[in-house]
C-alpha cells in the first residue's frame, strides 16, 4: 500500500472516530415505545413492527410523550394536525420516516389545513417526511402556539401554493426549535406547478420566533423569499442561520428583528423579484453578517433598511450581484473585510454600495462551485471571529488565532503524502 493510500486510509479512520465520538460521550436516556405505520397495514393492528397501523392518525393516537412512530415507504393521502404529545429534554417525541424521504404526506384536506402542523407542543422530532401541498392550498410545514425545543430535520416541503403558502414556517412564540437538513422547494405559486406567484408572500422558509437554528438547508425555486427571519408574533429574536444554500428563488434572505447570526451560507442567483442578496430589514439591530458568499442576485449583495441599528457585515464574498455591493441606510453599520465592495475590502469601516472589480476565483463558477483557488484574493484577507463561529460551510476548522478566509468557504488543498519516517532501524533474524 502507497504511503500517501495508507494516508488517505488512517484521516478516514480518524473522521469516523471523531463522527462518532459524541455518540460516546452523550447520556443515555430512557426510551419509550415505538410504533410503526405501513402501507399493508391495518388500524385494527397493535401498531407493533410485526402488526402495523395503516393510517398516520391511527399510529398518533396511540402515542404518549417520549415514544416514537416510524412511518414506511410510500404515500399517504393525509396530514398530521396538532402533532404527537410533547416529549422532555431526555425524551423526545419522534416522527419519523422509516427510510429518508420515501414516506409521502399528500393529504386530500381541507385547503385551510396545513400538511404538518405542530400546535402548542415541545420537544416534538419530525425527521425524513415529505410534505406535499400539491393537493391543498396551504402550508407544508408549519409550527404553531407555544411549540417550543421542536426539531423538524431531513425533511422535504414542496408545493405550497396559494396565498401565503410557505414550505416551512416557524410561526409559534417558543424558541429553541430547529430546521436541519432539509428542503423547501417550489412554495409560493399560484398553483401546484405553476409559474406564476401567488398574490400574497410564500416564501421558502419563515422564521418568527427566537432562538431557533436554521442549518444545512436547502431552499430554490420558491416564488417569492428564500427564507426570512421576521417578526410575526412577538419577536425573531436571537436565531442563528448557518451553512444554508438560497438559489433560484424570487429573492435571497431577509433578516429582521434582533440579535440574529448569519454566517457561511450560499446566496446566489435570486432574480425573479429586484430584491437583496440578504436585506437586513426593517428595525433590525445588532444582526451579524459573516462570511456568506452571495452571487447573481437581481439587486444588491445587502441592503440595510433606514431603520436599522447597529448591524455588522464581515467577511462576506459580495459578487456580481445586479446593483452593488452594500445599500446601507441604517444607522451605526459596521461594514469591514468584504470582497466586492468598494473600498471596504480591509479593515476600514465602508458599507460602499459600489462594487470592486476584485474577482474572487472561485473554482468554478459555471457550476456553482464557490470554493476558492489557490489565487483568490478571499485568501488569509479577512478579520478572525473565532469567537463566534469555528468552521466554514463544509464543516473545516478555520484558524482560532490567525486570519481568515473570506466567504462561506476556506481554502483548503487535498492531502499530500507524509514526509518519510527517519531515525529508522533495519534488524534481521536468522
Amino acid at each position: 500500500m502507497s504511503s500517501l493510500t495508507q494516508y488517505g486510509l488512517l484521516r478516514r479512520v480518524a473522521q469516523r472516530l471523531l463522527t462518532l465520538t459524541p455518540f460516546v460521550l452523550t447520556p443515555l436516556f430512557a426510551q419509550g415505545a415505538t410504533y410503526y405505520v405501513a402501507k399493508t397495514g391495518s388500524d385494527s393492528n397493535s401498531c407493533t413492527a410485526a402488526a402495523p397501523c395503516l393510517t398516520i392518525r391511527k399510529g398518533i393516537s396511540v402515542m404518549s410523550g417520549g415514544d416514537t412512530l416510524v412511518i414506511g415507504d410510500g404515500t399517504y393521502e393525509e396530514f398530521i394536525h396538532g402533532g404527537p404529545p410533547s416529549g422532555s429534554a431526555g425524551a423526545p417525541t419522534t416522527i419519523r420516516a422509516a427510510n429518508r424521504n420515501k414516506a409521502v404526506l399528500l393529504p386530500n384536506a381541507p385547503s385551510d389545513y396545513y400538511v404538518v402542523q405542530i400546535a402548542d407542543r415541545n420537544w416534538v422530532v419530525i425527521d425524513g417526511l415529505v410534505a406535499d401541498a400539491c393537493t391543498i392550498q396551504s402550508y407544508p410545514f408549519r409550527l404553531e402556539g407555544s411549540t417550543a425545543n421542536t426539531v423538524i430535520k431531513n425533511v422535504v416541503a414542496k408545493n405550497g401554493h396559494g396565498d401565503y403558502s410557505t414550505g416551512i414556517a416557524f410561526h409559534s412564540t417558543g424558541g429553541g426549535n430547529q430546521l436541519l437538513n432539509s428542503e423547501s422547494h417550489h412554495n409560493g405559486f399560484s398553483t401546484c406547478g405553476g409559474s406564476t406567484p401567488a398574490s400574497a408572500a410564500g416564501h421558502g422558509g419563515y422564521f418568527a420566533g427566537h432562538d431557533a437554528l436554521i442549518e444545512g438547508n436547502r431552499f430554490y425555486n420558491n416564488a417569492w423569499i428564500s427564507f426570512q427571519i421576521y417578526n410575526y408574533s412577538g419577536g425573531a429574536n436571537n436565531n442563528t442561520a448557518r451553512n444554508n444554500i438560497a438559489h433560484d428563488n424570487g429573492s435571497g434572505v431577509i433578516v429582521s428583528g434582533d440579535g440574529n447570526l448569519v454566517y457561511n451560507n450560499l446566496i446566489y442567483n435570486n432574480t425573479a423579484r429586484a430584491e437583496n442578496g440578504i436585506w437586513v430589514y426593517g428595525a433590525a439591530s445588532n444582526a451579524e453578517i459573516f462570511n456568506n458568499t452571495i452571487y447573481g442576485n437581481n439587486a444588491y449583495c445587502i441592503t440595510v433598511d433606514s431603520g436599522a441599528s447597529s448591524n455588522q457585515i464581515k467577511n462576506n464574498i459580495c459578487y456580481q450581484n445586479r446593483y452593488g455591493a452594500i445599500n446601507d441606510g441604517g444607522a451605526g453599520t459596521t461594514c469591514t473585510y468584504n470582497l466586492g465592495v468598494s473600498g471596504g475590502e480591509g479593515g476600514s469601516n465602508n458599507c460602499s454600495s459600489s462594487s470592486s472589480a476584485t474577482n474572487p476565483a472561485f473554482v468554478d463558477l459555471s457550476a456553482v462551485n464557490f470554493h476558492l483557488q489557490g489565487v483568490s484574493p478571499a485568501i488569509q484577507t479577512g478579520v478572525n471571529l473565532s469567537s463566534t463561529f469555528t468552521t466554514d460551510f463544509d464543516g473545516n476548522p478555520r484558524p482560532t488565532s490567525s486570519v481568515w478566509d473570506k466567504g462561506a468557504f476556506t481554502y483548503t488543498v487535498g492531502p499530500s503524502a507524509p514526509s518519510p519516517p527517519t531515525n529508522l532501524r533495519v534488524t534481521g533474524t536468522n
